[in-house]
């Protein structure tokens, strides 16, 4: 068995647009006024990666991934954490652990 993980970051945004009215629908007075507010999010998606390769067939046997929001408030030894984790749970579905 050959096994090959990889990973990358990725930006990405998340836009997300709220409606709202200046008074409710209820009210006597309402007089169809309605506002929008859209609040554009940017964060790190992080992204990792196992092939699970049969050595002798050349064929790929497996393939596991995660992802996640990256934080860069972690220290080092939190990222690490967190990565172990993310392996941990990668792995528990591989078909030898079932």
């Amino acid at each position: 068995m050959i096994v090959v993980s990889y990973a990358g970051v990725k930006e990405k945004v998340n836009p997300n647009t709220y409606g709202y009215s200046a008074r409710p629908y209820w009210s006597p007075y309402y007089n169809g006024s309605y506002s929008t507010q859209t609040v554009v999010t940017h964060y790190n998606e992080g992204t990792l990666h196992f092939d699970i390769i049969d050595a002798k067939a050349k064929s790929l046997v497996w393939k596991g991934q995660g992802t996640a929001v990256m934080e860069q408030m972690h220290s080092p030894q939190e990222q690490q954490q967190i990565i172990d984790e993310a392996v941990q749970e990668i792995l528990y579905y591989f078909p030898s652990r079932r």
